[in-house]
């Protein structure tokens, strides 16, 4: 950084010779006739100001200014003084100059290398005034850039359907994001009171591979995703696969290493798998409920066929009348049994059916039902409907 050395020196040719010396050591320095030129350039470097330009309005123009400098900035100024002889007006220029700060003194004469020497001192501390502001301003720069990384990242946790917590053995749970808090049931505010701890949450029967979990970490790092349930706080316990990673200490050693857990609700996979085992038992049963009917069907042809000889040879009534009977039976039977084959072998083609056709298989398979309850079935003719099933029990018709 390129800064300029203005001098204020308003009698004689003090200023042009003094910044024909600056210049001639490899300074850069420029006469300047009145302070605002302060206020016109930047950087701003030093000001070298003879005693006798610090007039009342020259002073009060450099302490405003000096007042409005940022925190980081202290302009230096140097003054030549006259003679090192104390009068009362040098103790005014002394108390006039307090706005200034605290300016350095050089009395005149002077020698060419102290006034060298000083300017270049000056010229360092200004520069390192600039390179602070140069830090302080990428220091910002940074807070601010991480201040929007953490309000982004805030978002993506509050909003995101993994649920995240974040603790340790110590401090217990430190965060835990919305999703989590709203499938257990508690709030912000209790973890950041310290009222939600790992136990209230964990349960006994998965502290094995909670522990299995820890030696992983201990480890590489990070364990293997496992399955577990977490205690909620009206007490149900939810099924969650979790995934956990430990989260390096900063600074020292003393300091417990955190852990972040990641956590995904299975509620709906497990009710979905709960779901898909009953299907497949209710297919288990319908595929042995048919293998049986077939079963069934053969020695039913043979007791069909069984009894229709018996029924050619005998001219017995009472006989008859038996036998009759056991072939209404053996009706009913096989029409159960075919019923249950359908129930297996379900046509994918649509087709139209009547009601009759749908009421008939139910009211046969309970027909035995029907009767023990003293309900009594007939048919009926509409004109709009066809045939329909009407039954009427003990209580009126249903």
């Amino acid at each position: 950084m390129s800064m300029v050395v203005r001098v204020i020196a308003p009698i004689g040719r003090d200023a042009e010779l003094i910044t024909g010396v600056l210049q001639q050591n490899g300074l850069a320095a420029e006469v300047c006739t009145d302070p605002l030129c302060l206020l016109r350039s930047e950087p701003v470097g030093p000001l070298l100001i003879a005693e006798e330009a610090l007039d009342t309005k020259t002073i009060r123009i450099l302490g405003e200014w000096t007042q409005r400098q940022a925190a980081w900035s202290d302009l230096p100024i140097l003054i030549l003084t006259g003679s090192g002889r104390e009068t009362s007006r040098t103790h005014r220029l002394e108390f006039q100059r307090l706005p200034l700060g605290a300016p350095v003194l050089l009395e005149r004469p002077i020698r060419t290398a102290t006034l060298v020497s000083s300017v270049r001192a000056a010229l360092r501390a200004r520069q390192r005034q600039y390179e602070i502001r140069d830090s302080l301003l990428a220091r910002d720069a940074a807070l601010a850039e991480l201040k929007q990384e953490r309000e982004t990242l805030q978002v993506v946790l509050d909003n995101s359907i993994v649920g995240v917590i974040i603790g340790n053995k110590n401090d217990g749970i430190t965060y835990a994001n919305q999703a989590i808090l709203r499938l257990l049931g508690y709030t912000p505010d209790e973890v950041s009171a310290g009222r939600l701890g790992w136990d209230d949450i964990n349960t006994p029967e998965y502290a094995e591979a909670d522990r299995k979990a820890e030696e992983q970490m201990q480890i590489s790092g990070i364990a293997d995703s496992y399955h577990k349930e977490l205690r909620a706080k009206d007490g149900r316990q939810i099924p969650f696969l979790v995934g956990a990673t430990v989260i390096p200490s900063q600074g020292s050693e003393d300091v417990l290493e955190s852990i972040a857990v990641f956590l995904t609700d299975m509620s709906l996979q497990k009710q979905a798998e709960s779901a898909l085992i009953q299907s497949e038992k209710l297919a288990a049963v319908g595929r042995l409920a048919a293998s049986i009917s077939h079963e069934i069907n053969n020695p039913l042809e043979a007791v069909t066929n069984i009894l229709y000889i018996v029924e050619r040879n005998t001219r017995d009534e009472e006989a008859q009348r038996y036998i009759a009977t056991a072939q209404a039976e053996l009706q009913r039977v096989s029409q159960i049994v075919t019923h249950t084959l359908r129930f297996h072998r379900q046509a994918t083609n649509p087709r139209a059916v009547t009601a009759k056709e749908l009421l008939e298989p139910t009211l046969g398979l309970h027909h035995g039902k029907l009767s023990n309850a003293k309900i009594l079935m007939y048919r009926c003719a509409t004109a709009a409907r066809g045939q329909s099933f009407v039954t009427r029990g003990m209580y009126g018709r249903s």
